[in-house]
């Protein structure tokens, strides 16, 4: 525990708030992290993009509205109100109907009819892992590449 305290008080030194539960699930799934893989610089890329989409580890719920996603197809939002219901959520913010069921699939959890759950710390860390691999990051911070990385968490790369 004195590891995941000294790490939350160190991001509180230049991140506003950082929620220790989320800092503790992350400390929990590091052995996880080390058999698929995702050690070394690769983990520093793949803590810095959650770090980017979680506002330092603060937030799991995005702050807008979700009114942005109503009736995006591309996301799965077919129904009234799945825009609202199925809004970014997590430390890497996962956004619409068809990535709340497939990521909730290979968590293995309902995700789709509890969408609430993707905020969960612990739920978040492993929707993280999976889209992590999922979306090929992995092998992009493998290589080395940040603005491919940035691309395939978020969509659009901040670095020129």
């Amino acid at each position: 525990m004195y590891e995941v305290e000294k790490t939350h008080a160190q991001l509180k030194m230049w991140r506003k708030n950082p929620r220790l539960d989320v800092v503790q699930a992350l400390f929990d799934a590091v052995p996880e992290m080390v058999e698929r893989g995702l050690s070394g610089m690769p983990r520093q890329y793949f803590l810095g993009q959650m770090l980017h989409e979680s506002a330092g580890f603060s937030r799991l719920t995005e702050m807008a509205s979700g009114d942005a996603y109503e009736g995006r197809k591309d996301l799965g939002n077919v129904n009234p109100g799945d825009g609202r219901r199925y809004k970014g959520r997590g430390i890497v913010q996962l956004t619409g109907r068809y990535n709340y069921r497939k990521f909730g699939d290979m968590a293995g959890i309902d995700l789709e009819n509890n969408p609430e759950l993707a905020a969960d710390p612990k739920i978040a860390v492993d929707i993280a892992l999976a889209f992590w691999f999922a979306s090929g990051a992995h092998q992009a911070a493998i290589n080395m590449d940040y603005r491919k990385v940035t691309k395939l968490i978020n969509g659009g790369c901040i670095v020129t």
